[in-house]
């Protein structure tokens, strides 16, 4: 595939974080049904409804694409492609009315990353990337540290 098809991708991929996150902003702070999937975490209907807009959106988007959602789960095609995605990443900072969460999308081929999204609504951050072409948060370019880190 070439670096135009995947920013074309991430394009999409955007609009549908935006629908997204508009409605995670406009529940936000309100009372919320809210259920324990594990010990330490819970599911809103804030996810569920973040879910099913960027579910819906990703299979138009790329319909041979395997999509894997922390609430639904594996579905989709059986294409090169696959999404993975949490509809609500900071769900209990989000319960909490805490500012610190987002809807994050990552769209693979071959096992390597080729373009995603991060759109955390209520701190004004959108990360994004496209392979051969885009690294940027908040429209400012990203590039790799030169600073060497010993582990």
């Amino acid at each position: 595939m070439t670096a135009s098809r995947y920013v074309e991708i991430l394009r999409g991929a955007e609009a549908i974080a935006e629908r997204a996150t508009k409605t995670l902003s406009a529940m936000h702070g309100r009372a919320l049904d809210v259920s324990r999937k594990e010990l330490r975490d819970v599911v809103t209907e804030a996810d569920l409804a973040s879910e099913r807009i960027v579910l819906d959106g990703l299979r138009a988007l790329t319909p041979n694409a395997a999509i894997i959602s922390e609430e639904a789960g594996a579905s989709g095609g059986q294409g090169a492609g696959r999404w993975l995605v949490d509809p609500l990443d900071g769900t209990v900072n989000y319960a909490a009315g805490l500012p610190w969460f987002s809807v994050t999308m990552a769209y693979q081929e071959d096992a390597r990353t080729r373009a995603g999204v991060v759109h955390a609504p209520a701190v004004d951050l959108v990360a994004r990337y496209a392979e051969g072409g885009i690294a940027a948060i908040n429209g400012r370019n990203a590039q790799v540290s030169a600073q060497r880190a010993d582990v």
